[in-house]
């Protein structure tokens, strides 16, 4: 086999949710594959941070403030990237947000809030990335999913909601757009420990409950993920597209 399938070396990618946790590993894994890379989140702090760590790699980065909710945001990273790096090759749409609060409790706002950042934000990123994909007949589009996209847990219904619209819009996307060469896979992690959920498992028996759970008896690190992210942006994965690659240590098999 030939090593050089899984290189990135020539490409351009989009990460959103960037500012830290999965997004952030994401850029710096691109980039040491030799891509370069856009990062985009609300945080504009952060994001210049994370823009400076893959410039570190070696790579050029362009940091751009967006919240994925807003078609108008949407709309500038897209046109932004195009003039800084003339095309878009890869899309990861990682923007997320949780609340946990039981159905009967959480206000319309917050739903909302949830389920626009989720599926509303994949929808406005994916469009606006693929109509530059088609136009060069080809590119790779990577959703973050969740193994709560395809099962349910309590307390956390509208992020499950969400990220299993997310899953049908995966598919649909895929379908759509295979003509144009333009595959869209999703990556479905298990628990890990990122910025969303660190409070919640900095108590000892919620992390311990939650390992007991998993047969490899442990949670994901960002090593076990980004490999996955990886592999279904490069030339690897050309003849995959409309996937859910669950990485969760075999939690959803109980």
């Amino acid at each position: 086999m030939d090593a050089s399938v899984f290189s990135l070396e020539g490409r351009t990618a989009i990460v959103t949710g960037a500012s830290g946790g999965l997004g952030k590993e994401t850029a710096l894994a691109l980039a040491d594959m030799g891509c370069d890379v856009v990062v985009a989140a609300r945080n504009r702090v952060a994001l210049e941070e994370v823009a400076a760590a893959v410039e570190g790699k070696g790579r050029r980065c362009l940091a751009v403030q967006c919240d994925v909710t807003q078609a108008g945001d949407v709309r500038r990273l897209v046109d932004r990237a195009v003039e800084a790096f003339q095309c878009i090759d890869i899309l990861v749409n990682n923007a997320g947000v949780a609340v946990e609060k039981s159905l009967e409790e959480i206000r319309e706002d917050e739903w909302r809030q949830v389920i626009d950042t989720h599926l509303h934000g994949t929808f406005l990123c994916a469009q606006a990335v693929g109509r530059e994909m088609i136009k060069r007949q080809r590119g790779r589009i990577i959703n973050v999913v969740s193994v709560l996209g395809l099962v349910v847990v309590p307390l956390v219904g509208s992020y499950c909601a969400a990220k299993g619209g997310v899953i049908q819009l995966t598919r649909a996307l895929a379908l759509e757009w295979a003509r144009y060469q333009i595959t869209v896979n999703a990556i479905a992690p298990g628990y890990f420990i990122s910025p969303m959920n660190q409070e919640q498992f900095s108590d000892p028996a919620v992390l311990q409950n939650t390992i007991r759970r998993v047969p490899l008896k442990r949670l994901a690190t960002y090593d076990d993920l980004t490999p996955v992210i990886v592999f279904l942006a490069s030339q690897a994965s050309q003849y995959m597209t409309g996937q859910v690659i669950v990485v969760d240590g075999g939690w959803t098999i109980l």
